[in-house]
């Protein structure tokens, strides 16, 4: 449907290896050119996820309807640029999603029941990924 050329397929496990080249790949591809650099490339975006459920309840519920108001939301934007404030909270060492780790089998199935379809991906990228083979 499209020409090979105008299709760029991207890794998940290349982003998390180094955020700054997969960004100028990306944007480089369309002629965007790789050397733009988001503000926010090294910040964690919505950090009141890692909030507890309750807290987080709380807060989706009650607190941000009240902090979208125009007062108010304009009070806490002039804060922010006479303080020089970026964020509330440090993003390091926020609790992360816990999921219960994948087992043997379960990866086994997967590996085979994708197995003809990664080929075919691999012989496209002209590489192989291990991770993805087991």
């Amino acid at each position: 449907m499209f020409p090979a050329p105008n299709i760029k397929i991207m890794i998940y496990e290349d982003l998390l290896q180094d955020r700054v080249r997969y960004l100028a790949e990306i944007f480089d591809f369309p002629d965007v050119g790789n050397q733009v650099r988001p503000p926010s490339l090294n910040q964690r975006i919505a950090g009141t996820k890692a909030l507890p459920p309750t807290l987080r309840r709380v807060f989706y519920k009650h607190l941000a309807p009240l902090l979208r108001r125009p007062l108010i939301l304009n009070a806490w934007r002039a804060t922010k640029l006479c303080m020089g404030l970026k964020r509330i909270h440090p993003t390091a060492g926020e609790a992360k999603a816990k999921y219960p780790a994948m087992t043997g089998e379960d990866r086994r199935r997967l590996q085979n029941a994708w197995r003809d379809g990664n080929a075919k991906l691999f012989d496209v990228l002209d590489r192989q990924l291990e991770e993805w083979c087991g």
